[in-house]
């Protein structure tokens, strides 16, 4: 299955637009939130913050969405998602594979052995780790 994964949207109507051009044109079926999808965002025009239009924007896939909370949706509730949001982290299985995703503001880590996969967001930087028994990605 084709997922997109994503993180750190802060509230930009802008790259939230893009962000969905992407899941559609790939054709993904399932869209990954790592957090920080609404609030903390830039008021610099470029980037339209709008956190209820990320919601609207993103409500119609919400049953395609898996997100998690990160340090700056603490407020998100009161835009009413049709998405869930998980809070902390969620260990999910794609494909035979445990996956531990997260945003990763509170250094969470997999305990030991219970995933091969890891996906955070938070840092804003993209990163792609192999460490044998666990590979790490950050999307930035």
């Amino acid at each position: 299955m084709k997922r997109l994964i994503a993180s750190d949207i802060h509230g930009s109507a802008t790259y939230c637009k893009q962000l969905l051009k992407l899941y559609h044109r790939e054709k993904c079926r399932k869209l990954i939130l790592l957090g920080d999808i609404a609030y903390s965002g830039s008021y610099e025009a470029e980037y339209d913050f709008d956190p209820r239009a990320v919601i609207r924007l993103l409500d119609p896939l919400w049953e395609s969405i898996t997100c998690v909370e990160g340090n700056c949706d603490f407020g998100i509730g009161k835009l009413r998602p049709r998405f869930q949001t998980i809070p902390g982290h969620t260990i999910v299985n794609w494909e035979g594979k445990d996956v531990f995703l997260t945003h990763g503001h509170r250094s969470s880590l997999p305990p030991m052995g219970a995933a091969q996969l890891m996906f955070s967001g938070h840092t804003h930087v993209p990163v792609y780790h192999d460490y044998g028994d666990l590979v790490y990605a950050n999307p930035g």
